[in-house]
């Protein structure tokens, strides 16, 4: 159990991920309980943590999927998937790289 105070803004990000795909395609264990079950669905993020907080809800289960696919990581919050889908999507390969900045000034309204 943890108490974190959260600051909330309009609008974290852009989707993530940008195109939603078949979550059949990464093959999923079947005993895996997922974090989110619509990850591969792009949609608005629901919550950023901070790396010190994020870092303090990983688990020890980890479970890579192969080359070229993400790596499920277990949490606190259930398994997430982390890493590139270069092989999701091989005809309209998109990489991401998402930067968001805000003002100071707006992070303290």
């Amino acid at each position: 159990k943890t108490n974190e105070s959260f600051l909330v803004l309009e609008k974290i990000t852009s989707d993530i991920p940008s195109v939603s795909f078949d979550r059949p395609e990464l093959n999923l264990p079947n005993n895996i309980v997922l974090a989110d079950d619509n990850f591969n669905v792009a949609n608005e993020i629901d919550m950023l943590l901070d790396g010190k907080v994020f870092f303090e809800t990983l688990c020890k289960g980890r479970f890579k999927l192969g080359t070229g696919w993400p790596i499920l990581q277990e949490t606190l919050f259930g398994w997430i998937v982390v890493g590139p889908l270069t092989a999701v999507n091989r005809e309209n390969q998109i990489k991401e790289s998402v930067c968001n900045l805000a003002a100071y000034q707006e992070l303290n309204d």
